[in-house]
């Protein structure tokens, strides 16, 4: 829900953090999110967004890749930051051999 949608006067949700990873079951080899995000700080958040993240950052996210057994992910541009994929390409930038990125924005922006 976009902020668009929010009645007149109402702010975002402000979400809760997300609990410490606890592995309860060995993964296989080579095993893939294929759903995750993360945000930055350092990233201005849309003003239009129906939510405030945690701010949960590419590190926090390799400790819960490490946790469960995790040696692969696709990460996916969060709707919060509207068109600015930086964080996402910051993420990617740092973590290019287990990292690979969706961002449905950039559809819409690449030349035709």
């Amino acid at each position: 829900m976009s902020a668009a949608h929010l009645p007149a006067g109402t702010e975002p949700l402000q979400c809760l953090p997300p609990l410490a990873p606890a592995r309860r079951t060995a993964l296989p080899q080579g095993s893939c999110d294929a759903h995750a995000h993360v945000f930055a700080s350092a990233c201005p958040l849309d003003p239009a967004r129906g939510y405030t993240p945690a701010m949960v950052t590419v590190a926090d996210y390799r400790r819960v890749m490490e946790a469960y057994g995790i040696d692969r992910a696709v990460l996916v541009q969060p709707s919060v930051y509207g068109f600015d994929n930086s964080a996402l390409l910051s993420a990617l930038a740092d973590n290019l051999g287990t990292l690979r990125i969706v961002d449905e924005a950039y559809r819409w922006r690449r030349p035709a």
